[in-house]
């Protein structure tokens, strides 16, 4: 009987055969295999690790959406796709159905993924990506009383995922959580000390307190306003934040450190594993942050806002204001009395619903789709730093009013604040959309292949496009347009082909301008409006 050859001698000859093969079609071939066999192939050889070290020299972004009920096989379906091309991941973000379980989807992704690498699960109303199965471009909202759509059935509503998974090189990434510390302390203390872990991550990391960005996630009832304030102190203008402020539960993790968080109430750690804390999670920012002396290229990362409502009648000045049930309570809101630009005359509630075209307004004005635009200067400091006075322009909920008073949302307002009403307008959103687009356009340069090339706002012509990410308001989508897919489009149209995912919002985030009677005046939280985060690759230079 023939003796069989060893298993050391089957490796040498398959590697000999291989090494008659140029290193260029090599790479063509490992580029083409699912990470588990690249990770396999990278250790095959040192000519093979050299090809593989190439391969994965540049950064990516893989994203898969699965709207199968079922949440073992939901999970698998979108990591199969994920993994069915080399990547080796150094984040993940899930967007999720309000159906399906927190801790079990983070279960599975870990034990796919490895628990290593911050992961972020997060609950939405609606999700946006491409079909894990049939590479079809869809933006899902489930919504009750939709009986169009099949995932909107009873045995599919809020069932179904988006799985974002990054291969960012060059960057360190890490969830840095804003923690509700113990009752002794304020809560302009915890805020400090969120912003204050932020800046001392990228510290460590790039030798600079600014980070490449900052992607945030926060319950639907925790007021981020003074969150994003003290952010946008103490980053720098080039950092990019957005995210979402109206989540429906969330959980992160840090390796061996996760916390679940579902619909505002935490799992009681006398219930679960000690892996699931009750720490008093009240936000969680994913943070990217560029290593000092970093042998690649450099990641940017760019935020771009289609914004959805348009001003409606005079301007005001806020005259007497009067908050009720403060401290982050739901039913916080705010009475207020106003005066017209111009006038010294105090009005209430109805009269100042009255000064408003009622041609223009809905035949309902006290809806979830009227708000007041207030523009608010506060001084800003991190714990004993300088203070600043910072300027944005935030939007409030009307509730109602009254002979007396106008009732909006929140505490956002004060004495002297001037404001304006806004309105839904999808005339005005699909204008903004189109500007969005056409400035994806004007960046795309011809002749690339698989992802976009385009000139950057310094002028370098190598700097690509490798993902996406979109945060659109709820009131969105089709229902508001009267197409399917638009505000996707705007990435779509521009960047075939590019790893996009998304999710719908009930509060979207975004560091960006808006336009008040024609001066940019900066903007964190938005309504009805589509932020849009492109992440760039400019490689270095030989």
């Amino acid at each position: 009987m023939e003796d069989r050859p060893s298993k050391e001698a089957i490796v040498e000859e398959f590697k000999g055969g291989f090494a008659l093969i140029d290193e260029d079609v090599l790479q063509q071939i490992l580029s083409r295999l699912p990470a588990k066999s690249f990770a396999f192939a990278a250790c095959v050889c040192s000519s093979w690790t050299r090809v593989c070290a190439r391969i994965l020299s540049r950064p990516n972004l893989l994203s898969a959406l699965s709207l199968n009920p079922n949440l073992e096989r939901a999970v698998d379906e979108a990591i199969d796709r994920v993994l069915a091309e080399p990547i080796r991941p150094h984040f993940a973000i899930a967007f999720v159905g309000k159906k399906f379980s927190l801790k079990s989807i983070h279960r599975r992704v870990t034990r796919r993924l490895g628990s290593g690498i911050p992961i972020i699960i997060n609950k939405t109303p609606g999700i946006i990506g491409a079909d894990a199965l049939t590479d079809e471009f869809r933006e899902v909202k489930w919504v009750k009383g939709d009986t169009e759509n099949s995932y909107n059935s009873a045995r599919n509503a809020d069932r179904g995922l988006v799985l974002v998974v990054g291969f960012v090189p060059g960057l360190r990434v890490r969830a840095v959580p804003l923690l509700n510390l113990s009752s002794g302390s304020s809560l302009v203390s915890s805020i400090d000390k969120f912003v204050t872990d932020i800046k001392d991550f990228a510290t460590s990391v790039s030798g600079c307190s600014s980070p490449v960005g900052i992607i945030m996630f926060a319950d639907q009832w925790f007021d981020m306003k003074l969150v994003l304030e003290k952010l946008d102190y103490a980053m720098s203008k080039d950092t990019a934040i957005v995210g979402d402020d109206g989540s429906c539960g969330f959980l992160y993790s840090n390796g061996a450190d996760s916390i679940i968080m579902v619909e505002n109430e935490q799992i009681s750690s006398k219930s679960e594993e000690h892996a699931y804390k009750n720490l008093g999670l009240l936000a969680v920012g994913l943070v990217f942050a560029m290593e000092k002396e970093s042998s690649h290229g450099e990641i940017q990362f760019s935020v771009a806002l289609s914004t959805g409502v348009s001003p409606l009648g005079p301007i005001y000045k806020g005259a007497s204001v009067r908050v009720v049930n403060r401290n982050n309570n739901p039913d916080c809101a705010t009475w207020l009395t106003a005066r017209r630009e111009g006038s010294i005359e105090e009005i209430g509630g109805i009269r100042i619903i009255q000064d408003i075209d009622h041609e223009q307004v809905a035949d309902d004005v006290f809806t979830d789709d009227l708000y007041i635009g207030v523009v608010r200067r506060r001084k800003c400091s991190i714990g004993p730093e300088k203070v600043k006075w910072i300027s944005s322009i935030a939007f409030t909920e009307v509730k109602g009013a009254d002979e007396e008073h106008l009732f909006v949302k929140g505490d956002g307002i004060k004495t002297g604040d001037q404001f304006q009403f806004y309105q839904p307008d999808p005339d005005s959103a699909l204008s903004s959309r189109n500007r969005v687009l056409e400035d994806f356009k004007a960046l795309k340069l011809d002749g690339c292949s698989k992802h976009e090339m385009f000139k950057s706002g310094c002028g370098n012509r190598d700097t690509e496009v490798f993902g996406g990410l979109i945060f659109c308001c709820f009131g969105r989508g089709e229902s508001f347009f009267g197409h399917p897919n638009v505000d996707s489009s705007a990435l779509t149209d521009n960047f075939p082909g590019l790893p996009i995912g998304g999710m719908f919002c009930f509060g979207e985030i975004g560091r960006s301008a808006v336009a008040v009677r024609g001066t940019p005046v900066n903007c964190f939280f938005h309504v009805y409006s589509t932020v849009y985060l492109l992440m760039l690759y400019k490689p270095r230079k030989p």
